[in-house]
């Protein structure tokens, strides 16, 4: 089967709209797939190249068996809408300009950002070939709860768009059963959505991945830490992670420290709180590749998983959920809905209302003190890591595009 992807973000750019194309197409491909990647040069979230990247506009790569197309796009650092807009739009139109000439079965597109829709659909009509459709994320839903975009007429016709490629998809893939509910109730049928969630991608510990600097710092930290809370991830407008450092105010006597490990739109806002607050039990690192994170989860004892309160995230499920329970850690969970859901069917976390500071504090220092309960959230988490192995979740995943090629 020849796939055409067609995916914004991919290895090696450290964000979720990156790892789930890099994981599902090095295994189709190692199970004998043609497979083909449309992205871009990896920039993300700077909108600088990264390093082995710069001064190229376009370039071809063979990664673990998959042809990784580079087209050119406008860079921009992942912040202000039209600019953001203008990096999405650039590279569908370079998308549709460099998939025109590959052969393939299916094409599959991955969203957001939702431009990827766009090339993928007239990818569609030109080479008369299927489309799937790969839903990550309800956008612009997703972006009006955060505040980038207002209820309007701007947001009524990009969800008009969004209506729009839906219906015209021949097959939809939804990582959440929150997504497939939202999709039905506006009027998507539903024999045409599966739901193929995320997956755990926890990389084998090396010498060769080995996060020195990362290490010392946390090594140093443990010293004065009797716990060691971690969030692991985008410093973004979703996460509401203000609510953390005021957390780790109300902590602070418990010797109870956190580490925030990534980057984003929001790490000064935080440095800034965090300075105002004088505390000596937040501290920050930066982001690192999932290959060298193997090293740094054996030295957190409570993953957070958090997000703002907003009927978008209700839906869906934080891909580093499924990391953080694979590596073996009780969670700290500020997400409502399906993840509240999934995180009590498992037993792998605690949950606290999103944005209550006082019910996060409550929630850690009940982690914190309690070992048994530390012992069974983390068996929890390493049963819901197994049943959602990514293994799994690919598989099922390509033997979904084949019988959308080969329809039963």
């Amino acid at each position: 089967m020849k796939i055409l992807y067609v995916a914004d973000n991919y290895y090696p750019e450290i964000t979720p709209g990156a790892f789930r194309p890099y994981e599902h197409s090095r295994r189709w491909a190692a199970k004998g797939e043609q497979v083909t990647v449309i992205t871009s040069i990896p920039n993300f979230p700077r909108g600088i190249p990264y390093p082995g990247y710069e001064g190229l506009s376009s370039m071809k790569e063979i990664k673990e068996g998959v042809e990784v197309l580079r087209v050119k796009t406008y860079m921009t650092a992942n912040e202000g809408f039209l600019k953001r807009t203008l990096d999405f739009m650039s590279f569908a139109v370079s998308a549709v300009w460099e998939g025109r000439k590959h052969t393939c079965d299916v094409i599959l597109s991955s969203s957001p950002p939702l431009f990827t829709c766009f090339a993928a659909y007239v990818l569609s009509i030109i080479k008369k070939k299927p489309w799937v459709l790969e839903i990550r994320d309800l956008w612009p839903e997703s972006i009006k709860d955060v505040g980038i975009i207002k209820q309007g007429r701007i947001y009524s016709l990009l969800e008009k768009i969004e209506l729009f490629f839906y219906r015209k998809a021949d097959k939809i893939v939804a990582v959440s059963p929150g997504y497939v509910k939202d999709l039905v109730d506006r009027g998507v049928p539903a024999s045409k959505i599966a739901c193929i969630s995320n997956g755990p991608d926890i990389v084998e510990a090396t010498q060769n991945n080995y996060p020195d600097a990362h290490i010392r710092k946390i090594t140093k930290i443990r010293e004065s830490a009797s716990i060691l809370v971690g969030y692991i991830g985008r410093l973004g407008m979703a996460h509401e992670l203000e609510v953390l450092v005021e957390t780790a105010k109300i902590l602070e006597k418990d010797s109870i420290h956190f580490v925030f490990v990534g980057e984003g739109s929001e790490e000064e806002k935080l440095l800034a709180l965090s300075k105002d607050y004088k505390l000596n039990n937040v501290h920050f690192l930066d982001a690192l590749p999932k290959n060298q994170l193997a090293h740094i989860y054996p030295n957190i004892d409570i993953g957070v998983v958090i997000q703002r309160e907003a009927p978008s995230f209700k839906k869906n499920i934080p891909s580093k959920l499924y990391d953080l329970s694979a590596a073996g850690l009780p969670l700290a969970v500020g997400v409502d809905g399906v993840t509240r859901e999934l995180v009590e069917e498992f037993n792998c976390g605690l949950f606290f209302q999103p944005g209550d500071t006082q019910a996060c504090a409550d929630v850690i220092r009940k982690i914190a003190t309690q070992p048994e309960l530390r012992k069974a959230l983390t068996e929890g988490g390493k049963t819901l890591a197994e049943q959602f192995s990514r293994d799994n979740m690919a598989e099922r995943m390509r033997q979904f595009l084949k019988n959308t090629v080969n329809p039963k």
